[in-house]
């Protein structure tokens, strides 16, 4: 049972709902960007995925990484796999061509890379602080760093980390130790530690670039006296790389729960030669760019984990025979139904099919729960799913942090401007569409006007306890999720709607279909809005501890 890329729901994602091309005529450069090369783009990725990446993610995690003698090493294939990714550009895809890029849309490559991440998330974990490190150096580099660094980023010849955490802490970058000392050439001397790095330190790439978060002796406490720096495993000379190690080190690699065949490092820094990037003591607004890229990288692993388990728990709920369908024997033939026709697992199939991101681990879980017995066997691949799907709740803060970003900043940052935009929008979809008398447009309008007024409640508690955004931020997240699900499931219930009427000439079969998950949507998960609802207006009062 093999991963299949969804290549059918791409293109109806590209071509119809979202209409990319009608975008990219808009946008300078991306003009030329049509239907004709995305499709080949998206097939020849895809292929690659499939034939290449996959085959090597259950001996990937099987083998995992080794570290001997200070050195890490990547399971076997995985070191010809990543030359062929890179060789075939797939890296540069949507960089700038000044540096080697190839100038393709950004939204374009976001789609391909769910592929990578369904086929093997292990193997994707290498590319997945390349865009971060690539958004950074270009918003905050000089111009040597740019063209020092970016051409060999691109290119996939060089990689990058994200080095934030330090041993004693996490979230909280204000406690961190590692010190950063200027030089008489204006370089840095970097010392510290740092863990939980992906790809710190592995044998896919001639040199790897970290970014490293530091304090200038004499700046000031907390989070405004950090800087950023760009510290070379290898540093670069106008002839290549200088031989020697440039004071970095990994300490060990982390024995994981999943993804076991990315190498999560400690990484020990030496006295290394670091550079600063941006300015002195804006370290946390500069990192900021690369994290907020690593969290849409982290959203579609959500994304990916339930494409898989869907894939494989499909096939299995129509092959696997037990007991009998309760309206009578739908094959009479057999010794007993499939499990597909038995209600709760028809729930489980759609649950995955229709959820995202923060539910990965969920939809992995619920892959899992069609095999029954079967599924908490390795041979069948779903338990691994699980396991490598549960850090994507972790990492890059995990969901608490990041429903506090959501709510504290992005929102009730902006005064309200940023969510107040958006249900604009989504209103305006539904005045646009009204006339076609769709329930789940008239729940989206509803869901629309509550999401506002719980937004309100909470800041307004919030000014009287401090308390009360913490307590509403995680509901506050899945409630705010499922609204956008529910607007782009409307979304794609009024185009096939439409559609049909029209007798398009796309699969009827396809179009009942994408109602079908919709309808499933709107009446079995979104109702778990109004608990979300409830726990938001129940406040922070009942949280205290003795």
């Amino acid at each position: 049972m093999s991963y299949k890329a969804p290549v059918k729901e791409m293109r109806f994602l590209i071509n119809d709902l979202f209409d990319f091309h009608k975008q990219y005529k808009t946008i300078k450069d991306y003009e030329d960007v049509d239907k004709e090369l995305t499709d080949t783009i998206i097939d020849e990725y895809t292929k690659f995925c499939e034939s290449e990446v996959m085959p090597l993610n259950r001996s990937g995690d099987e083998q995992g990484c080794r570290f001997i003698d200070g050195k890490v090493s990547t399971p076997s294939g995985f070191k010809q796999a990543y030359e062929q990714y890179t060789e075939a550009g797939w890296k540069a895809l949507p960089w700038d061509p000044q540096y080697g890029g190839q100038g393709l849309p950004k939204s374009l490559n976001k789609v391909l890379l769910e592929s990578l991440a369904s086929s093997n998330m292990s193997f994707s974990l290498y590319a997945s602080a390349q865009p971060g490190a690539i958004e950074t150096l270009s918003a905050f580099g000089t111009e040597e760093q740019k063209s020092s660094y970016l051409p060999k980023l691109i290119s996939g010849k060089w990689n990058a980390t994200m080095c934030l955490t330090e041993p004693h802490c996490g979230t909280d970058l204000g406690l961190i130790n590692t010190k950063a000392e200027v030089r008489a050439d204006r370089s840095y001397s970097v010392s510290g530690t740092k863990i939980f790095i992906t790809g710190g330190d592995h044998d896919l790439n001639e040199n790897i670039i970290h970014l490293v978060l530091a304090r200038i002796p004499g700046s000031p406490a907390g989070n405004a006296g950090i800087s950023l720096f760009v510290v070379p495993k290898y540093l670069p000379t106008n002839g290549g790389l200088v031989k020697d190690l440039n004071g970095v080190s990994c300490g060990s690699i982390e024995s994981k729960m999943g993804v076991k065949a990315s190498a999560t490092c400690v990484m020990n820094f030496d006295n290394s030669t670091g550079f600063l990037l941006g300015e002195p003591n804006k370290g946390v607004k500069a990192m900021f760019t690369f994290i907020n890229a690593s969290r849409i990288s982290a959203a579609f692993q959500g994304v990916a984990h339930a494409e898989f388990g869907f894939q494989k728990s499909l096939i299995y709920a129509r092959e696997r025979l037990q007991m009998r369908a309760s309206n009578g024997p739908t094959h009479p033939h057999l010794a007993a139904d499939p499990i597909i026709v038995h209600p709760d697992v028809r729930r489980m199939l759609l649950t995955q099919k229709a959820f995202a991101t923060e539910t990965g681990l969920e939809s992995a879980n619920l892959a899992l729960q069609c095999f029954g017995g079967h599924g908490y066997i390795r041979e069948w691949g779903v338990e691994q799913n699980v396991r490598d799907a549960r850090i994507a709740t972790l990492y890059e803060g995990t969901t608490g942090i990041q429903a506090l970003d959501l709510i504290g900043r992005k929102v009730l940052g902006g005064s309200g401007e940023l969510l107040n935009n958006f249900i604009d929008e989504i209103l305006e979809f539904c005045s646009a569409n009204e006339g076609l008398n769709l329930p789940i447009i008239l729940a989206l309008q509803s869901a629309c006007q509550d999401w506002l007024r719980l937004t309100t409640d909470i800041a307004n508690k919030s000014r009287v306890n401090g308390d009360a955004m913490g307590a509403a931020s995680v509901p506050y997240l899945m409630f705010a999720g499922h609204v956008c699900l529910l607007y782009y499931f409307a979304r794609a219930t009024a185009l096939c709607t439409e559609a049909l009427r029209q007798n398009s000439s796309a699969s009827e079969a396809f179009l009942k279909e994408k109602l079908n998950v919709a309808g499933f949507y709107l009446n079995h998960l979104f109702p778990k809005t109004s608990s979300y609802a409830a726990i938001m207006s129940a406040g922070a009062s009942d949280l205290s501890i003795e």
